[in-house]
């Protein structure tokens, strides 16, 4: 099964964050320290999968001890993850993610 294929299926968001965290490669990540500004992301973690890059994107809960969703964006250009990820101003990540990763959501349910 490739990531290509599991992708253009109907499957779950959880199923296809398990498969892309067990067999892609870490391309980077911005932890919940830098994004401490942002009001709603926690976490990023980008995967290079198949010659195409995958995002996890954990949400801030509502509180500390809420649990924390996550939600999967599938074929983000290189130069997308590129200019969320490798810029010297830290504190427009969300502004960022909106322009450059959020129109990529996974097809999955």
């Amino acid at each position: 099964m490739s990531f290509i294929s599991i992708h253009s299926q109907d499957v779950s968001c959880t199923e296809l964050m398990t498969y892309i965290e067990q067999n892609g490669t870490n391309a980077g990540s911005v932890n919940s320290l830098s994004l401490s500004s942002s009001s709603w992301l926690f976490s990023v973690e980008a995967y290079s999968i198949e010659n195409t890059i995958a995002i996890v994107a954990t949400i801030k809960g509502t509180n500390s001890l809420s649990t924390k969703p996550k939600y999967i964006f599938c074929g983000v250009p290189k130069g997308n993850w590129d200019s969320f990820y490798g810029t010297l101003i830290k504190n427009d990540y969300g502004d960022r993610f909106h322009k450059y990763i959020m129109d990529y959501k996974c097809n999955c349910e």
